[in-house]
């Protein structure tokens, strides 16, 4: 093997070491400069006495770079799809027959807190005032998974209102 074909794997090698450091590293320089070296490395293969080498490289170029980065792209991404029937859900269901219950302030509501209603704990919102703890609420709105609950008025307050 001669100087130049050594000059022209290591061009090629370095190269493709950018290429594949482009992936983890934000711009597009280094990807940018692997692909001159490349474009470069095949440029000094076919100028050689050796043009077969060159076709090599272009062969490994069209077909084996593109299968590497695709496999380390695959290795690197996020690749579980978290689907309804896999126990997965964006919202908790059942939470619109929740609408009218009563129930009790488990942590203060400013305004959000937990509340204990129809025996479930419940991420809740107070409507527009804080609640302390252990004040009775009365679920008002049900949006997705937003509760909002409002204090229970004594029969006196409701006459006041």
């Amino acid at each position: 093997m001669s100087g130049g074909i050594v000059l022209v794997l290591v061009l090629y090698a370095v190269g493709l070491a950018l290429l594949v450091a482009e992936i983890f590293v934000p711009g597009a320089f280094v990807g940018t400069v692997g692909g001159v070296l490349i474009l470069a490395a095949i440029y000094l293969a076919f100028r050689s006495d050796e043009p077969l080498v060159g076709a090599g490289l272009i062969f490994v170029t069209i077909f084996a770079v593109p299968f590497v980065v695709v496999t380390m792209l695959r290795r690197i991404s996020l690749t579980d799809v978290q689907r309804a029937e896999d126990g997965y859900k964006s919202s908790e269901s059942g939470l619109g027959e929740l609408l009218w219950h009563r129930g009790v302030a488990e942590t203060p509501l400013r305004p959000a807190g937990i509340a204990r209603i129809s025996g479930k704990r419940v991420d809740v919102v107070a409507e527009n005032r804080m609640i302390a703890p252990g004040t009775e609420v009365e679920v008002v709105l049900v949006e997705g998974n937003r509760v909002v609950v409002r204090p229970v008025q004594a029969a006196g307050e409701e006459a006041k209102a």
